[in-house]
């Protein structure tokens, strides 16, 4: 049945690859404004990030929260690591927790408020999550009652493989507080994806499914004035996979990916806009050097 699952989502991804991505059009009057807080950092060999990685390069990974001002409200996409983090780390197995270190830096919360000391967590207008894996869900429960978005999908399996698949740490969004909003997906396509959702009815942020690394996994295209940016969670973690169409190194992938036939045609799809799309910035949520070189850190913002 799995193997039938697959072939029929590569017949899909296939014969979706023709349609372009269409013009960016927003209502008119809305804006948008990018930023990015790195709230961890490690750095790891290129050989253990991407199949065919050199071992003597290495890769600057972040756990990176993005900020996104929008006419409704301050959101985020995707939380980076959060106040409890050493304590979430006792949901993952022991002998795995060496794979995983990394360097804090801060929080979000640590960095609105050395800004602005009266920042009220409350006051975030919604969390955004590409998908609820550990170093992307972290500090969920530090804004209670802001919704929180993601599919049903990723949701159910979020719960339903907690302390069986090492991504995902219960503990991080086991709160009856947690205000979910489940973005439902319309058959309105965009561009080479069957399926989307216009976040705001406004255009500036469409959100479309990423099959292959989690279950329910989304990415967001944002249409700022001076660029368009595609946010792509973990299908890649370094856009130099792109360049020769891989997918993370063996033993990674084998931890943190969903499925690996899935996700080879969604990285082939992601070519193919990459190629087609020369201004249309992909951004891999753990890949710093090159997020740097394009949506500032906060507290300057790209618009």
């Amino acid at each position: 049945m799995k193997k039938i699952s697959s072939f029929l989502i590569g017949i899909v991804v296939c014969n979706s690859l023709a349609q372009p991505l269409p013009d960016r059009t927003i209502s008119e009057g809305v804006e948008l404004s990018l930023s990015r807080i790195d709230t961890g950092v490690t750095s790891t060999p290129e050989a253990m990030i991407m199949k065919g990685g050199r071992l003597f390069t290495s890769h600057h990974t972040s756990h990176t929260a993005f900020l996104l001002k929008h006419p409704k409200g301050l959101f985020l996409i995707d939380t980076g690591v959060g106040q409890k983090i050493d304590e979430q780390f006792y949901d993952l197995p022991f002998l795995i927790r060496p794979f995983f270190k990394f360097t804090k830096i801060t929080t979000v919360i640590g960095a609105l408020k050395k800004e602005d000391p009266t920042f009220d967590p409350q006051s975030l207008s919604g969390i955004l999550l590409t998908h609820l894996h550990w170093d992307h869900a972290s500090a969920i429960e530090e804004f209670p009652q802001v919704p929180v978005y993601t599919t049903e999908q990723e949701h159910k399996a979020a719960f339903k493989k907690s302390g069986k698949e090492v991504g995902y740490f219960p503990s991080q969004y086991d709160s009856p507080k947690i205000q979910w909003e489940f973005a439902k997906m319309t058959n309105i396509a965009y561009g080479p994806f069957p399926q989307s959702k216009d976040l705001f009815g406004d255009g500036s942020v469409i959100i479309v499914p990423m099959t292959g690394h989690s279950e329910g996994s989304i990415g967001f295209f944002l249409h700022l004035k001076t660029a368009r940016y595609f946010f792509v969670g973990d299908i890649i973690w370094t856009v130099k996979q792109l360049k020769q169409g891989v997918q993370k190194a063996y033993l990674a992938s084998s931890l943190v990916d969903h499925s690996r036939p899935v996700l080879q045609g969604t990285i082939e799809l992601l070519q193919r806009i990459e190629k087609e799309n020369p201004d249309l910035v992909i951004v891999p949520t753990h890949d710093l050097d090159h997020n740097k070189k394009h949506i500032p850190h906060y507290p300057k913002f790209v618009h």
